[in-house]
């Protein structure tokens, strides 16, 4: 018999995104991470494969072209151990650095976090802008 915790269950699902400008030819991939509430993996695929295609959207940027966000697929589904709170570790990216000065690069300070910058800060892509 199933108890109420085996239907509590949360998984990350990144989410492949392909974003393309009017009248530009590069493209950005973009990887967006959503909960999903599932009682096994295979609902949770199943439900990130359902809510991929409705992240497709299309929308003017601010020179009045046309930006397209297309569902490509799933990069990555995680279970998630504890009900989601505040701290709750949602993600872990591994890479293999060389020393640890590559380490220190990575880190950003709050006015070089993407929340916190103008969005076309040190952006050299396609005007993404609403």
């Amino acid at each position: 018999m199933a108890t109420e915790s085996d239907w509590d269950k949360w998984f990350a699902a990144e989410l492949v995104l392909e974003i393309t400008v009017e009248n530009d030819p590069r493209i950005v991939a973009q990887i967006e991470t959503y909960l999903i509430r599932a009682d096994s993996p295979d609902a949770a695929y199943a439900r990130a494969l359902e809510l991929g295609p409705s992240l497709d959207y299309r929308y003017r940027n601010s020179d009045g072209e046309i930006v397209t966000m297309k569902y490509r697929g799933i990069h990555a589904l995680d279970s998630i151990q504890d009900t989601p709170k505040d701290g709750t570790q949602i993600t872990v990216r591994q890479s293999l650095m060389d020393n640890k000065s590559a380490i220190d690069d990575m880190i950003r300070s709050k006015n070089r976090l993407d929340l916190f910058t103008d969005s076309d800060d040190g952006w050299d892509g396609p005007n993404l802008s609403q």
